[in-house]
């Protein structure tokens, strides 16, 4: 389940918004392990959460943009503990981050130029950047940067 929103709280101020509940669970999932001697290990995992899944995560973004070119956003994403095995013995941690970004857009006919300044997690909340689901020797987690900062440049040709 996906549901968005975005509104114009006033001229050059918006609200943008996305809550998803993702329900994956397996269904029929048996996992056959072949035995030294010749046998089987058979795991029923029927009901067990899909890893590397959120069941809640929420997005959200207020955006300020002046007519010179000028802008500023504010992002912030929430999301719930992530499943990181077929077993659902272990999980990562959910977190609540938050994103600042601004930016000058010079347009000139049919191109435009945009440079950013922008810090990433910024309230510095300690989460997993990248899970390595079902991973050998319960190697799940890679934690995330605290904050970062970054400069980007962005060049558009066309409309």
């Amino acid at each position: 389940l996906e549901v968005g929103l975005s509104a114009l709280l006033r001229p050059g101020l918006s609200l943008r918004a996305v809550y998803t509940y993702a329900d994956y669970r397996y269904h029929d999932f048996d996992r056959v392990t072949r035995l030294a001697g010749g046998g089987r290990l058979v795991e029923k995992l029927d009901g067990r959460w899909e890893p590397n899944t959120p069941r809640h995560h929420l997005s959200t973004e207020l955006r300020l943009e002046r007519p010179s070119g000028l802008f500023a956003v504010l992002a912030f994403r929430t999301f719930s503990d992530i499943e990181v095995n077929d077993e659902n013995t272990a999980e990562s941690g959910g977190a609540a981050l938050s994103d600042l970004r601004v930016g000058y857009t010079w347009q000139r006919r049919d191109a435009s130029i945009t440079p950013v300044l922008g810090v990433r997690n910024w309230t510095r909340a300690e989460y997993d950047g990248t899970l390595r689901p079902n991973a050998g020797g319960a190697r799940y987690f890679e934690p995330a940067p605290e904050t970062e900062l970054y400069v980007a440049l962005e060049v558009r040709f066309g409309r």
